[in-house]
């Protein structure tokens, strides 16, 4: 209904001839079947109104049978997300959103990354009829996190626009 919208989707599938460093020569292979599942879930509150929020819950794995992948067989492939928000907008003319993103530990060129969060501030208001501004803040927290081994994620990053939309 219009104050609450929940849902759920799953999915399995089978990869096969997935080519990755193999943990055992440290050399490119080309890896049998990986199995792959997954399911999100989710809820939004008010999600147009004054004042909204809403989260979502992933869950994924890919499984392989070969020595030293068991389920770590994709690479920078996180178990487990959580994405919290919350929003506000007023008459569709001024509105922002503040999101709050948890990642769990992942496996990306044979290092184990840790878990981390971002946030993240969206700002935006209507000028005209045709035309509105925006300002986002990404790494909101400025935290300092690993997106690949050895490199760091930027630090808070500011971006504004200015969009139109013209018939």
């Amino acid at each position: 209904n219009r104050f609450v919208a929940a849902r759920f989707s799953g999915y399995l599938r089978r990869i096969d001839d997935l080519i990755r460093l193999s943990p055992t020569t440290m050399r490119d292979a080309n890896f049998g079947t990986i199995d792959v599942r997954g399911f999100e879930t989710g809820v939004d509150l008010l999600r147009d109104g004054i004042l909204g929020g809403g989260g979502t819950y992933i869950f994924e794995d890919a499984y392989s049978a070969e020595p030293g992948l068991g389920f770590d067989a994709i690479p920078n492939f996180p178990r487990h997300r959580v994405d919290v928000y919350l929003s506000s907008q007023w008459r569709h003319r001024v509105g922002g959103m503040v999101r709050f993103d948890w990642v769990t530990e992942r496996v990306v060129q044979l290092a184990l990354l840790p878990r981390y969060y971002v946030m993240e501030l969206d700002l935006w208001a209507r000028i005209w009829k045709t035309l509105r501004g925006s300002v986002r803040i990404d790494n909101l927290t400025n935290n300092a996190y690993q997106i690949l081994p050895g490199l760091q994620a930027l630090p808070t990053t500011v971006t504004a626009t200015v969009e139109g939309s013209w018939p």
